[in-house]
């Protein structure tokens, strides 16, 4: 669950309108000043676009990914694939390849497994 304001294109023109008829009022002092003008910015913004709950679905994963070999080795071919993305050399590309190999085949084989 995230907190979020929702903002149009319309949103900026409703907040300078709202932002003049608002009086700020004068203060001595600098920090009493600053926190009524917080204040009214807060106001206005949650008069137009108030914080709103968004619930994140998070998809599921397939059944046969769930064991810790299965995680370890894709663990193992995502760091063959960062160390050939920094270095751009054949030997980190054998690697990345030989491992990705090693793990389709470990998914394929616990997929048939599975059903």
């Amino acid at each position: 669950m995230i907190k979020k304001r929702f903002i149009n294109e319309n949103t900026s023109d409703m907040f300078i309108h709202e932002y003049k008829k608002h009086n700020l009022p004068t203060m001595s002092s600098c920090d009493k000043m600053m926190e009524s003008f917080s204040s009214a910015l807060s106001e206005i913004m949650n008069s137009i676009a108030p914080m709103k709950n968004k619930e994140i679905k998070g998809k599921p994963k397939a059944p046969w990914q769930n064991g810790e070999t299965e995680r370890m080795m894709k663990r193992s071919c995502r760091k063959a694939e960062r160390k050939w993305l920094k270095h751009r050399l054949q030997i980190p590309y054998e690697i990345y390849k030989s491992t990705l190999s090693c793990y389709n085949a470990e998914m394929k084989q616990s997929r048939q497994q599975h059903i």
